[in-house]
């Protein structure tokens, strides 16, 4: 028997109903509120409209004598690339993430084709920097600009970016991509709501609950699942390809989470118990953390001066894979000084 996260799963999204985050808010205003404050909710938008956009201006370089300046002008933002013999511009169309860490830039090179900028925003810096994946040496401007990457390819295509950054169905008509809703919305994890609204409509409560997906109801394992269409699923920490000793895959936390014993062992430990659908991550906030840890792990004797406040520094520790950017390893554990990918396996570990 298919379960709700599988039937969500499977389901051709063309011949459902979506209806749109602002509808939902009408019903479900104080979950939608919180939601809006998410990076999830901010995932993709078009740049002119990005939150961010009166931030997106300046200049940066790159080896051996590529130079690129970032602008606004006209209502979009521009981006203007040069070397010694050759010059480039184009308009950016898509900022891809909220800016909690960075930005990075999609433009359309033609039907078949879309480019990822090279040069990605870092607001906490407020400067432009190398996209990550583009440490290659470039022999020409077009190259330096970016990577082209095809619109529709099963492992590298761009659709698959927009899929995952947008709600609802991802189109492709020959003057661009469009998606049906900017952002992971509403619908992203509870599925389209078209059933649900006619039902509540109708008065009838009981197919109104059936026809939308609660990922609350959902055990872990299910839990993890969903969340990992977009964040890569559990199961490929041992698919071939993914090396979770590779600092870059550290993003994807359910593979990670997946190897620790908290998750295995507990059949209680899931995404939403540390991040509730609908709160913003509590990155400042470690305490927050903590206190779930406590909910299973009451009393804990340490051989060393600890901050009770802090599990997490020591037992899921930050991976900087870039010099900009920082990532929690959910692979939970008890980690040797100076290692933050692997954990020391149980056996090992000092009594």
């Amino acid at each position: 028997m298919l379960t709700a996260a599988a039937l969500l799963l499977t389901a051709p999204l063309a011949a459902q109903r979506f209806v749109g985050a602002a509808n939902c808010a009408s019903c479900h205003t104080d979950q939608s509120a919180r939601h809006n404050l998410t990076s999830h909710a901010h995932a993709l938008s078009r740049a002119s409209e990005h939150r961010l956009a009166n931030d997106f201006a300046g200049d940066a370089g790159r080896p051996p004598g590529f130079r690129f300046v970032f602008s606004s002008r006209d209502g979009a933002v521009h981006m203007e690339a040069s070397s010694e013999d050759d010059h480039l511009e184009m308009d950016v169309e898509w900022a891809f993430g909220a800016g909690s860490q960075g930005v990075t830039f999609v433009s359309r090179g033609n039907e078949a084709w879309y480019l990822e900028h090279s040069m990605t925003y870092f607001p906490a810096d407020g400067v432009f920097d190398r996209t990550p994946g583009h440490d290659h040496a470039a022999k020409n401007l077009t190259e330096a600009a970016g990577i082209l990457y095809p619109l529709h390819d099963p492992e590298h295509g761009v659709a698959q970016c927009f899929e995952c950054h947008s709600t609802g169905p991802v189109s492709a008509p020959p003057a661009g991509i469009r998606v049906s809703e900017q952002g992971v919305q509403c619908e992203s994890c509870h599925g389209p709501g078209g059933d649900h609204v006619t039902a509540v409509k109708l008065g009838e409560t009981a197919a109104a609950r059936a026809s939308i997906t609660n990922p609350g109801s959902l055990d872990p394992r299910a839990l993890s699942d969903l969340c990992g269409q977009c964040h890569r699923p559990p199961g490929a920490a041992d698919a071939s390809g993914f090396d979770p000793s590779d600092p870059w895959n550290v993003r994807h936390a359910p593979p990670y989470l997946d190897r620790s014993a908290c998750f295995r062992q507990s059949g209680e430990l899931s995404c939403s118990n540390c991040h509730p659908a609908h709160e913003p991550l509590a990155h400042a906030q470690p305490a927050v953390y903590a206190r779930r840890c406590r909910e299973c792990h009451e009393s804990v004797e340490h051989t060393t001066t600890v901050n009770q406040d802090s599990c997490v520094e020591c037992h899921m520790p930050t991976v900087r894979p870039h010099p900009r950017l920082a990532f929690t390893n959910h692979w939970i554990g008890v980690y040797a000084p100076g290692e933050n990918l692997e954990p020391i396996p149980t056996r090992k570990r000092r009594r």
